[in-house]
């Protein structure tokens, strides 16, 4: 229909030229319109092969890939498991703290608020495999990129945010913040703050943001 009145409107002389781009003698209108999206789904083959060879530097046989040139691979893949697994947005996952993903026998439950879509408060569930894979990361590769972050972290330690107390049992954070010492529940940290937040130990800052955050971690 749109490609005949604008056929008629240069044949009446109205208009000089078509609305669209001809290459050769096709245009825009020749492509198909679908009425679904199609999408292209992994199976569960092309999903390992991407995670253990594309992110973990391995070889198809399980072996490791000495020309491999990523790095922490183990952040990666838990990344990777802890995005697949939950099913949570970007904005999401990247910015879960670390005290979220606690090792627990038959998986965990969080919640998401300050970070979710229209910050829409709910629960999201964390299989048991990936709170195991993210623990090995968490006692493992983690120690050294923590260590290495840790002097960049101390130069930057007036614009971080900085806690103070964090109580398990109502799940609440206290933390000194641009100059102020906030009180909240954990999901309701918002984006900006989680993403610059830091406990300081005896082993120097440390950030709170797990292997979902290339840039603090």
């Amino acid at each position: 229909m749109v490609r005949g009145i604008f056929s008629y409107l240069v044949r009446t002389g109205q208009r000089d030229t078509e609305p669209w781009i001809r290459v050769g003698s096709r245009t825009v209108l020749d492509v198909p319109v679908h009425d679904e999206m199609r999408v292209r789904a992994l199976t569960g083959d092309q999903w390992v092969a991407f995670r253990d060879v594309g992110l973990g530097g391995q070889l198809p046989d399980g072996g490791l890939d000495d020309s491999w040139r990523g790095s922490n691979p183990m952040r990666s893949v838990a990344a990777a498991e802890l995005a697949l697994t939950t099913g949570t947005r970007l904005g999401e996952w990247r910015t879960l703290l670390d005290r979220e993903l606690t090792p627990s026998v038959g998986g965990a439950t969080l919640v998401l608020q300050a970070c979710a879509k229209y910050q829409k408060r709910r629960r999201v569930f964390i299989p048991d495999s990936t709170l195991e894979v993210l623990d090995l990361y968490r006692r493992t590769e983690r120690r050294r990129v923590i260590q290495g972050v840790s002097a960049n972290l101390a130069r930057r330690f007036k614009n971080l945010a900085v806690v103070k107390r964090m109580d398990s049992v109502s799940g609440k954070v206290t933390m000194q913040v641009d100059g102020q010492r906030q009180t909240m529940p954990t999901e309701s940290i918002p984006p900006e703050v989680r993403r610059r937040l830091v406990v300081d130990s005896e082993n120097g800052l440390q950030t709170l943001i797990p292997p979902s955050s290339v840039n603090c971690d």
